[in-house]
C-alpha cells in the first residue's frame, strides 16, 4: 500500500466515522462548562451515608419530569413496581439540577428534590434507572460494588458529562472538580 492510498483510507475512515456520529447526540454533552443538548441524564449517585440520585438537565430547555419514574434494579432486572413516580409539576431547569433523596426526606438546602421509597447498595453495588411516563428506559447508570464510601459520592467528573468517578457528595449542586 503506498502512503498516498494510507492517506486515503485514513481520510475515508475519520468522514465515514463523522458522518455516523452526526445524527447521534454527543457522548460527552458537558466537559469544562461547554455543553450540548444531551437531556437529562444521572450524574450522581450516593448509596452510603445516606442515599441520593441527582439528574442533571444538560440541555436549553425545561425538562418536565411529571409521570416519569426512577427505579433500581434487584437479580430480576428494573424494579417497576418500586419506581418512584415524579409529581405533577415537577420539572429540571436547563443545566439545572433534581435530586431525589432515597429512604430519607430531602435536606432543606437541597431544592428541588423528592423522597424515594427504595435505597441503594453500597456494598453489591445497583443500577438506576431513569424511565419515561411508559416504563421506556431513558438513561441508566450502574453504581458499582462499594465504590463510593461514606462521605463520597459516584459521580461524573463534569455535569452532565465524563466518566463516573468517586467525588465528594455534592446533591443538588456542580461536582466539584
Amino acid at each position: 500500500m503506498t502512503l498516498e492510498s494510507t492517506t486515503r483510507r485514513a481520510l475515508f475512515s475519520l468522514l465515514a466515522l463523522l458522518a455516523f456520529s452526526c445524527g447521534s447526540p454527543p457522548v460527552i454533552p458537558c466537559e469544562r462548562g461547554a455543553c450540548s443538548d444531551a437531556g437529562l441524564v444521572i450524574n450522581e449517585l450516593a448509596g452510603s451515608g445516606g442515599d441520593f440520585v441527582e439528574l442533571f438537565n444538560a440541555s436549553d430547555t425545561t425538562f418536565e419530569l411529571a409521570n416519569h419514574g426512577l427505579a433500581d434494579a434487584d437479580d430480576a432486572g428494573i424494579r417497576y413496581a418500586m419506581a418512584l413516580r415524579f409529581p405533577a409539576g415537577a420539572s429540571v431547569a436547563p443545566r439545572g439540577f433534581f435530586t431525589v433523596f432515597l429512604e430519607n426526606d430531602c435536606p432543606p438546602t437541597v431544592t428541588p428534590c423528592v423522597r424515594g421509597e427504595f435505597g441503594l447498595s453500597q456494598a453489591n453495588g445497583d443500577t438506576v434507572t431513569l424511565l419515561s411516563a411508559t416504563n421506556e428506559t431513558l438513561r441508566q447508570e450502574v453504581l458499582p460494588p462499594n465504590a463510593a464510601a461514606a462521605g463520597s459520592s459516584w459521580a461524573r467528573a463534569f455535569d452532565g458529562a465524563g466518566v463516573f468517578e468517586v467525588r465528594s457528595r455534592t446533591p443538588g449542586a456542580t461536582n466539584e472538580n
